[in-house]
């Protein structure tokens, strides 16, 4: 009889192959991994204000066998659906610091942390809202501005017309940078001349309101990482 067992699930196990689906004996092993995430931050407060384009700090917890690298994604409340990748093939560390996408719109998310189709090794946020007040979408990543040269910056604008917008150069790994354009209309668009002495290197650039006089990093909008070359 358990002979007849064991072949019986061998032919099966030969069957799901090929026709492309992957056959799974529940055991001991499949459960020791159930959790094997959780995730800390965001946290779901209410209090706790995230912005489109804004910094966004995500922390989890290994409490099971994880995989050695995950990627976080970014779902609707519950982590359903496909999601949006924010990073992929990260270090397994439990801390990664994100600046949320400037195309998001206004509502509530879930941020998932694991293994792209697993139902185990992973861990779902609580959700927690994301405001759209700006959202910076040129520069993007690949683009090379120069030194002493013209570029345009462009952003979406939850109120489009209203109060006047600082532009700031920032490192990639600064923390202040050089004024790009101060009290610009907030209009969607805004021609700038890269400063001479920008060294070469990785840059976003900060929008909000005042960013030319004090920072206010919560609240600004940031555009994707792109380069300033010598030409």
């Amino acid at each position: 009889m358990r002979g007849n067992m064991s072949l019986t699930l061998v032919l099966a196990g030969v069957a799901a192959a090929a026709s492309g689906q992957v056959l799974v004996t529940p055991g001991p092993r499949t459960m020791e991994i159930m959790p094997s995430i959780r995730v800390t931050e965001p946290d779901g407060r209410e209090a706790s204000v995230h912005f489109v384009g804004g910094l966004l700090n995500v922390a989890w917890q290994n409490t099971g066998r994880v995989p050695a690298r995950v990627n976080i994604t970014l779902h609707p409340p519950g982590c359903t659906g496909i999601g949006t990748l924010l990073v992929g093939g990260i270090p397994n560390n439990g801390l990664e610091h994100l600046y949320l996408p400037a195309t998001l719109t206004d509502g509530y998310y879930s941020i998932r942390v694991g293994e792209f189709g697993s139902l185990v090794t992973f861990g779902c946020s609580p959700r927690f809202h994301i405001r759209f007040e700006y959202g910076v979408t040129d520069p993007r990543m690949g683009t090379i501005w120069h030194p002493g040269g013209s570029a345009t910056v462009r952003w979406r604008s939850a109120s489009p017309g209203g109060r006047a917008v600082d532009l700031v150069l920032m490192g990639e790994h600064s923390i202040w940078g050089p004024c790009l354009a101060r009290g610009t209309a907030n209009d969607g668009e805004q021609a700038v001349t890269i400063p001479a002495d920008a060294a070469p290197g990785y840059y976003r650039v900060m929008l909000y309101p005042g960013a030319c006089s004090s920072p206010e990093f919560g609240f600004a909008s940031y555009s994707e990482s792109f380069q300033v070359t010598a030409r």
